[in-house]
């Protein structure tokens, strides 16, 4: 990612008025080779490029009269751009990233666009004229050379009369065009943008996640007001927050400093499309393999309206969306004074739910383990603890026949199944697989079978839906601060490691702060996660609470709350949440007060 800082930072305004971006449009460069020029408003003959690139800065400053004052900008006079080129002595137009730097740095723009012309042509068919053109627009950042938005389309004129229209006001009339298209998908693009919360070592923690547009291995830009101080790239996210590892620093980190997502420019070949023989896109229904016998199934069992109803999923799946979740719980809520364990929930069918019919889930661990656990169906959960133990019976799979061949003859043979106290082990990484054993009376089957129907049940197995890792884990066991320790000064936090040498894990822990002993999300600070593989003692930290590297919630409580949250770096989605949304494995909290 090239990263370049020429000159120092302007601002451009000042006193009462905000300090308003500034933007700036160079020539395009004609790549069609024909270079045909075109008169001006003063009837100047000027280049097709030159004509765009004014198209595209008149554009840009009349879609200014529509935005919001605190989104508005000022775009320079383009005789303002060519005159600068001129006196840095850079030929025009413009190109590579260094050259377009200079003109930026020495005009003091906040972002320069630099453009292509591909391609362009006027057609006539009979008396009648039109104009194709073929653009790609990048807009550049004006301090860091960083691109951060563009497009690239093909545009059209409206149809002349061939003798009554020339051929340079055609073309022109197609380049403001494709400058109105290339306005309106530049100023409606936004980028993902964060703010650094804390950071420890190369990892940092920002205000922003998956519902802001941050996927996991984006690239991003750390900007400090108007220059780049580093890069990253997302690593977790949850909804609201996520964590970044940083990859580059140039003057340091900090909390406060700004996190775009860095912007891909699009390509487009110099090839016309011929819209007159495209034909519309007509929708292909998606098709899944097994599809013909699962319809079967569905008539089987009498239920087959479901499918046009507004009852069920997307897809054929009975059970899906199987999460494994590690954590301590009380029931099914998570619960640092409960017990530890794995919460497995899926999506049923609604045929299944529906029906009810003898259903029975079980739940199978993939790794390290054979067979089934099975456990009773709860609404849409499953259940499965360490040290509770019951014992449930399941159908063997094996043992299921194919109706189609018309034999329905028994029941499957029946296993019962114990799950033992401590049939999980604490810092044992497991997948997870859920499938659906349900029956059906031989005389609700279609076809009928050759035999007469007696009423027995036939039993059939879902497809198995499979899980993330879950890892339980012990909770960490708190060294530093004591508890009811005064806030004096800078705190270092001290804890045990939860990892074991039986099972070598990467292990992520956050630090949170809180001034209610409940941590709810509102009220709660989290750091940046340590992640280590090392066992024994381990330290986060020192941290001043009373400095701005913690919310102002913080800084005045009389008391403060705290705990370490641990979890297995390759859980996936990772352990169940707690009230302050975060997917770690608390432990029981300790106070600080002032």
């Amino acid at each position: 990612m090239p990263s370049i800082t020429l000159g120092s930072v302007v601002n451009v305004m000042t006193g009462q008025f905000r300090d308003q971006e500034r933007w700036a449009v160079l020539e395009f460069a004609d790549r069609s080779g024909r270079n045909m020029m075109i008169p001006d408003a003063q009837q100047n003959m000027v280049s097709a490029g030159l004509t765009a690139s004014r198209a595209l800065g008149n554009e840009l400053a009349k879609a200014n009269a529509n935005r919001p004052a605190s989104k508005t900008f000022r775009v320079v006079d383009s005789d303002v751009v060519k005159s600068t080129v001129d006196t840095l002595q850079i030929p025009t137009p413009v190109t590579g990233l260094i050259n377009i730097l200079k003109v930026a740095q020495e005009l003091k723009v906040d972002k320069i666009l630099s453009g292509e012309l591909l391609n362009y042509r006027v057609m006539t068919v009979g008396n009648v004229k039109h104009a194709d053109v073929i653009l790609r627009v990048v807009v550049y950042n004006g301090y860091s050379g960083v691109a951060e938005n563009g497009t690239a389309l093909q545009a059209r004129s409206t149809d002349h009369i061939a003798n009554e229209t020339k051929d340079e006001a055609v073309l022109a009339e197609a380049l403001q065009t494709g400058a109105a298209t290339a306005t309106m998908e530049i100023l409606q693009r936004s980028l993902p943008a964060a703010t650094i919360l804390n950071t420890v070592g190369n990892n940092a923690l920002i205000n922003a996640g998956s519902r802001s547009g941050f996927v996991a291995g984006q690239e991003l830009l750390i900007s400090r007001g108007r220059e780049q101080v580093g890069v990253g790239i997302v690593g977790e996210t949850d909804p609201d927050e996520s964590t970044i590892n940083i990859t580059r620093q140039f003057k340091g980190i900090a909390p406060g400093d700004r996190v775009t997502a860095v912007f891909t420019p699009p390509t487009i070949d110099g090839t016309f499309k011929d819209t007159s023989s495209i034909e519309p896109i007509r929708y292909q229904p998606k098709t899944k393999k097994g599809n013909d016998d699962f319809f079967k199934l569905l008539l089987v069992v009498g239920l087959a309206a479901l499918l046009f109803g507004g009852n069920r999923g997307s897809n054929n799946d009975l059970v899906s969306n199987a999460i494994a979740e590690a954590g301590y719980f009380t029931g099914f809520t998570p619960d640092t004074a409960g017990i530890s364990g794995v919460r497995l929930t899926a999506n049923l069918d609604s045929l299944i739910s529906l029906k009810g019919n003898g259903t029975n889930i079980n739940m199978k661990r993939l790794t390290g383990a054979t067979g089934y656990i099975g456990s009773p169906a709860l609404g849409d959960r499953v259940f499965i603890d360490s040290s509770a133990g019951y014992t449930d019976q399941y159908y063997d799979p094996t043992n299921l026949l194919d109706h189609y061949e018309g034999q329905c003859t028994a029941i499957p043979s029946t296993v019962g199944t114990t799950v033992g106290a401590g049939s999980l082990v604490n810092g044992q990484p497991m997948q997870y697989g859920m499938q659906l054993i349900y029956r059906v009376r031989d005389y609700d089957l279609f076809p009928p079978f050759t035999n007469s129907p007696t009423g027995t049940f036939c039993y059939f197995v879902s497809k198995q839906a499979v899980s993330g890792i879950a890892t339980p884990l012990d909770q960490t066991s708190l060294i530093s601060p004591l508890d009811g320790t005064s806030i004096t000064g800078p705190l270092s936090f001290t804890f045990n490691s939860v990892a074991t040498p039986a099972f070598p894990i990467r292990v992520q822990y956050v630090l949170q702060l809180s001034t209610d002993s409940t941590f709810p999300k509102g009220s709660t600070f989290t750091t940046a996660p340590l992640e280590s593989a090392s066992f024994g003692l381990l330290l986060i930290g020192p941290l001043d609470l009373s400095s701005s590297a913690v919310p102002s919630y913080i800084r005045t409580a009389k008391t403060v709350y705290w705990r370490i949250g641990a979890r297995n770096k390759a859980d996936s989605p990772g352990p169940a949440p707690d009230a302050s949304g975060q997917r770690y494995i608390f432990c029981v909290s300790r106070t600080l007060v002032r």
